[in-house]
């Protein structure tokens, strides 16, 4: 079992060791695109004072022949590159958003669940997260075209490439320096987004009542203020990704412009040829390029380092254990029917399944919300349908079983939900089946017939039925 990760530092660890192999090959290849980059002002270069000024055609159609493959090495290096990391990107974010939908299903218990919350870390922070391998690929890339450029300098004029070699490291530890905040920014901007998510999803999900006792306004506003906040953790992130921009283009024409001044004072003295002068003048306009690339790579870093501390603290959250324990024990093969008050429900238990008083119902049709699979073919014993009265339902609906459901079973009425919950714990036929308040969104004629139903379909197995109904306590072969 894969060992969760403690920090965010590890977890991004965890990401790389896991895309290892497509992120060196998008470093690699990334990299040759940087020097074939590289090479370009430096060919041209040497095109001019190797064959333009001698006039040599000859050499000059050999040299053209040669700048058209460095175009092809320089595209399809770059394709290949991408293409490695952006499969790295889809498979590590699809890993993740599953991680975290397993953790939130597996792992924690239903009241400490935030939809907004899950559901923000499954997308935003997994997407940031493999922000990552961007950083890798271009961070390598800057490096190595830079690496490149510095050691042309250094040969065609030593002074011009040690200018350079001495301003470049200077602008990156500046623009690392004020990347810091970024992280913790990011952190910020989507825990605030998550909390206005969950919050839209609470004012849908109380819509009904919300409008039936006027509080349109009172739910507006919650929303603004929550909408607010996030709006505001946005531009605080996006004001310190800028400011890092800004001071990385800044040092870029700085940079540029001290080449520039050095290599025409080097001309005036004799120092540079013709070609020597263009292709080091274009080296210090390709320069701009791999700062930049740096300077946006340590900005991707602090964004995907901050959603790793997210996630990173949603998987290692357990759900607090309360140690208590069982009032209730449950005979073998009886109808058990208990006060609500007199038990309390486990959270996990193997072999039990408990349908609580209000259980979810999802987007679909009543037969996947009974089997939990969109299968289309799938078949239901007719006894479940019978004994959690679902076969009234279906028997007024032209679609029958595949009559569809909205959202939260909006289309359904409260009593519709319930049985339709009821008939998936009866579907999943489980050792040991828990029901709590099964019925009480029923009338009474439609709840004696209920529990008879389920009193005849669970014969021969373990149930216990939480609830003061005197149609299931008139049944039980035990009351508590």
């Amino acid at each position: 079992m894969e060992k969760v990760p403690h920090s965010g530092t590890s977890l991004l660890q965890r990401t790389v060791k896991r895309q290892w192999t497509r992120a060196v090959a998008g470093a690699i290849f990334l990299g040759l695109w940087q020097i074939s980059e590289a090479l370009v002002p430096i060919a041209i270069g040497l095109i001019i004072d190797h064959a333009v000024l001698p006039r040599d055609l000859r050499l000059m159609g050999i040299l053209l022949m040669c700048f058209a493959l460095l175009f092809v090495v320089l595209s399809g290096s770059y394709r290949i590159g991408s293409r490695a990391l952006n499969r790295a990107v889809n498979h590590e974010s699809h890993s993740l958003r599953v991680e975290v939908a397993e953790h939130a299903l597996t792992k924690l218990a239903t009241k400490d669940l935030v939809p907004g919350e899950v559901m923000s870390r499954s997308t935003a922070d997994a997407d940031s997260i493999t922000r990552i391998f961007g950083q890798i690929g271009t961070g390598v890339s800057a490096l190595t075209g830079f690496a490149v450029s510095a050691i042309f300098l250094l040969f065609s004029d030593w002074l011009v490439g040690l200018i350079v070699l001495i301003i470049a490291p200077v602008i990156s530890l500046i623009v690392a320096s004020t990347s810091k905040g970024i992280s913790q920014r990011s952190a910020k901007q989507q825990a605030t987004l998550a909390a206005a998510g969950a919050q839209v999803g609470d004012t849908m999900l109380g819509l009904r009542v919300i409008k039936a006792i006027g509080g349109e306004k009172w739910a507006s506003s919650a929303y603004h203020q929550a909408s607010q906040e996030s709006a505001r953790a946005a531009i605080s992130t996006a004001a310190a990704t800028g400011k890092v921009a800004g001071i990385g283009e800044l040092a870029v024409a700085l940079n540029l412009a001290a080449v520039l001044l050095m290599s025409a004072w080097r001309v005036t003295s004799g120092h540079l040829e013709p070609g020597q002068l263009v292709a080091i003048v274009g080296i210090a306009v390709y320069l701009s390029e791999p700062i930049r690339l740096l300077s946006n790579s340590m900005s991707d870093a602090a964004v995907a380092h901050g959603a790793a501390g997210r996630v990173s603290e949603f998987l290692g959250t357990t759900p607090p254990s309360n140690g208590q324990t069982y009032n209730v024990e449950i005979a073998d093969s009886a109808f058990t029917v208990a006060d609500p008050a007199a038990i309390t429900l486990p959270e996990n238990h193997a072999q039990v399944l408990i349908a609580p008083h209000s259980a979810d119902i999802f987007e679909g049709t009543l037969r996947s919300n009974i089997t939990m699979t969109h299968e289309p073919n799938t078949v239901i014993d007719p006894a479940v349908l019978e004994a959690s009265g679902v076969a009234e339902i279906v028997e007024t609906l032209p679609e029958g079983l595949d009559a569809p459901v909205r959202d939260s079973g909006s289309n359904l009425s409260g009593g519709q939900r319930q049985r339709l919950a009821l008939a998936r714990a009866l579907y999943a036929d489980p050792e040991v089946l828990v029901l709590s308040d099964p019925t009480s969104a029923v009338d009474s004629v439609t709840e004696v017939s209920i529990a008879q139903g389920i009193y005849n379909y669970r014969a021969g197995k373990s149930t216990l039925v939480l609830s003061t109904s005197p149609a299931f306590r008139h049944l039980a072969d035990e009351v508590k």
